[in-house]
């Protein structure tokens, strides 16, 4: 079951900031600090988590998700792990199926399949209008696979949804070990939150 699926992810992954080491802490740690100044809501529409293999870009994309939408934090924004916000994140996370935390693998995107994604993810999302109903992640591994006419397809449904109270809050969580060809585009860079990691 859920919970079973839960167990089993939280025992090979962190999935609380105070959990994070090496440089993943650090940039743990800034993001913590926003979500606490905010009152658990991020300020910006995308994040970019770049680096290596192995240094945390997946895991932070996860705990972020969670804290976004954890239904009871502890110490103000760590995820509990228990509520059935975070058993259906950490449950469904190898799939990435949950409705507030979708993962999917750019390398197999084309752009039809990215303004799909705008059309059922970002803009009708509706259902998410509830406060209750949290706020959706959607995170893409390998993301300098996107052209640059779907990073800005969809860059822009996403910030408009966040200057539109009546909108579900929406994030786009960007993965890559290939920062330069993410950013070969300057138009969008300074509208991406970039957090470097390294081992």
């Amino acid at each position: 079951g859920p919970t079973q699926g839960a167990s089993l992810y939280a025992a090979y992954r962190p999935l609380r900031f105070k959990e994070l080491y090496g440089s993943a802490a650090i940039v743990g740690e800034g993001l913590k600090r926003e979500l606490i100044k905010n009152d658990r809501k991020l300020s910006t529409p995308a994040i970019a988590f770049t680096g290596g293999s192995g240094t945390g870009k997946t895991t932070l994309s996860l705990i972020v998700a969670l804290a976004l939408n954890c239904q009871d934090p502890q110490d103000e924004v760590e995820p509990c792990l228990k509520c059935i916000k975070c058993i259906g994140i950490i449950s469904r996370a190898f799939e990435g199926t949950d409705r507030n935390y979708i993962v999917k693998n750019s390398a197999s995107m084309k752009l039809d399949d990215t303004l799909d994604m705008i059309n059922s993810d970002i803009n009708s999302g509706t259902a998410l209008i509830n406060r209750k109903s949290g706020t959706r992640v959607i995170a893409l591994e390998e993301a300098h696979n996107l052209t640059k006419k779907g990073i800005e397809s969809l860059l822009l449904p996403i910030e408009m949804a966040l200057t539109n109270p009546r909108k579900p809050r929406v994030h786009l969580f960007l993965t890559t070990s290939e920062k330069e060809t993410l950013f070969s585009s300057r138009a969008w860079q300074s509208r991406v939150l970039t957090y470097n990691l390294h081992s």
